[in-house]
């Protein structure tokens, strides 16, 4: 089986108004998997709003991240934004035909290690479809620098740092460097404070784009969904 047929499955299921039972939808569907820090994860969204004929109108997305294994604990700082006017060609591989809307939505998520913070929301309305593409695209934050010391001058950071980021930084012997790439994402993340995911600029991968050098990972990565509407 081709890896392009590999992807979770999004159910969407219609809110009760009920006072006594706010939600029905109360699984979380896997939407993202992956190893950071040599640690395991999953991300769990649940999806919550009304149909609209056919189509299904989300008022809020809370999301839920789930540490498996390894020794550093990685959390789930917010939620950057959604960008939902991107296509899938039905030549595309990803594109099903007699199933694929061809609509191609991105989730951008923000996550930091040596963070206990699991959950998110976002709370913006918008319409998927029966079919629709969703990938989920996550940038991870620099550790915090009172461990990492990855803001400090390198006579400090030397001698301080605690916890040398893998992401981010290298330790050779005495000495701990930042990588050049630190530069970049602090400017991205700069950016994303001011504008928002407008400021984002994706590679030809789908990742977000920190240099020239960046190698992405592939769309293959357990970051995509179909969405259905039950």
């Amino acid at each position: 089986m081709a890896h392009e047929r590999l992807r979770f499955n999004i159910i969407l299921k219609e809110e009760n108004d009920d006072d006594q039972n706010k939600v029905t939808n109360t699984s979380y569907d896997p939407i993202y998997s992956d190893i950071k820090y040599n640690t395991h994860f999953g991300i769990f969204a649940n999806f919550t709003g009304k149909k609209q004929g056919e189509d299904f109108m989300v008022n809020k997305i809370n999301f839920l991240l789930q540490n498996y294994s390894g020794e550093v604990t990685i959390g789930l700082n917010c939620v950057i934004g959604i960008k939902k006017d991107d296509h899938i060609d039905d030549s595309d591989d990803y594109f099903v035909n007699g199933f694929s809307s061809g609509r191609h939505i991105k989730i951008f998520l923000l996550l930091q290690g040596l963070s206990n913070n699991f959950e998110a929301s976002h709370q913006e309305p918008f319409l998927l479809k029966q079919g629709d593409f969703i990938e989920v695209i996550t940038i991870m934050e620099p550790i915090e620098n009172k461990l990492s010391k990855i803001d400090e001058y390198a006579d400090v950071r030397n001698c301080e740092t605690l916890f040398v980021d893998s992401e981010y930084m290298f330790r050779d012997g005495e000495e701990v460097v930042v990588l050049e790439r630190a530069k970049h994402i602090k400017t991205i993340l700069s950016k994303i404070e001011e504008e928002g995911y407008h400021a984002l600029q994706l590679n030809d991968a789908g990742e977000v784009k920190i240099n020239s050098q960046s190698a992405g990972f592939r769309i293959c990565k357990m970051k995509v969904s179909d969405v259905y509407i039950r």
